[in-house]
């Protein structure tokens, strides 16, 4: 996570790992929480339990871990099982919810980056956002499935700063997190070319504006183009990242709060 001050994480951590819940920790406890955080996944999951886009970890036994269970374990999916798509490329779109249900969960995918922008002092970045990178549950309650694609700013800067490089393409983390080649010094730069949000407007353009009401199209595409022209390089970047996050999410929930 870089350094920082982690006594609250700690606790946090000591807390869950106290099993029989008697205010100590013993040895077999200590093994067990030991063999578990040596999975990221567990880790990740245990950092954000308080964020509800989060699966719940429903127990442990040894290195073992459970969690919550998901009912549809994609957004959607762009390879739609209809014979439709053979002659229509965007048939995808018919299995999409309705649109306030839609709606609903991207209001629960830009709290998710509001939420990993800054926690507990530490910035993360989710580096795959895909459709397959989203679930939701029953209730349309919009839940992480890749977590593994959330890392930490420090974790990123750490891998990246000590990659050599010719071409931007030597910089790539993931899917969607990638550096800039310093042609001086050969070395990737340890800073996001594409904002996440950025992405994930990329992702809302597609997902929110198939079928949306007529009286919400124009203001809602006008936020998302703005969103998706984000670019780290700029000055205020992180300002503009904040200020965007804030008015998609008021514009989009002042649409179904009372539906």
């Amino acid at each position: 996570l870089g350094p920082g001050d982690y006594t609250t994480t700690l606790h946090k951590i000591l807390n869950f790992g106290d099993f029989n819940s008697n205010g100590l920790l013993t040895y077999g406890e200590a093994r067990s929480l030991w063999s578990l955080l040596q999975h990221r996944e567990f880790l990740l999951l245990l950092l954000f339990q308080d964020n509800d886009t989060f699966p719940r970890i429903n127990g442990t036994c040894g290195s073992i871990y459970a969690m919550e269970h998901v009912a549809n374990n994609k957004l959607f999916n762009m390879k739609s099982n209809s014979w439709l798509s053979i002659f229509l490329s965007d048939a995808y779109h018919w299995q999409f919810p309705i649109w306030k249900r839609r709606a609903k969960m991207s209001i629960g995918m830009i709290e998710f980056m509001m939420d990993i922008f800054e926690k507990n002092g530490v910035n993360y970045y989710m580096c795959n956002i895909l459709p397959t990178s989203f679930g939701y549950t029953a209730r349309y309650d919009i839940k992480i499935i890749d977590v593994l694609s959330v890392v930490s700013k420090y974790h990123l800067k750490t891998e990246m700063s000590n990659r050599s490089c010719y071409t931007d393409d030597d910089c790539t983390f993931s899917h969607n997190c990638k550096t800039q080649c310093n042609q001086e010094l050969r070395k990737c730069s340890s800073d996001l070319v594409v904002p996440n949000l950025k992405i994930l407007c990329d992702l809302l353009m597609d997902y929110l504006m198939y079928g949306a009401p007529n009286h919400v199209t124009v203001d809602l595409e006008r936020l998302l183009h703005q969103c998706q022209s984000l670019d780290n390089r700029q000055f205020s970047a992180e300002m503009d990242h904040a200020v965007l996050l804030n008015d998609l999410q008021l514009f989009i929930w002042s649409q179904i709060k009372y539906g």
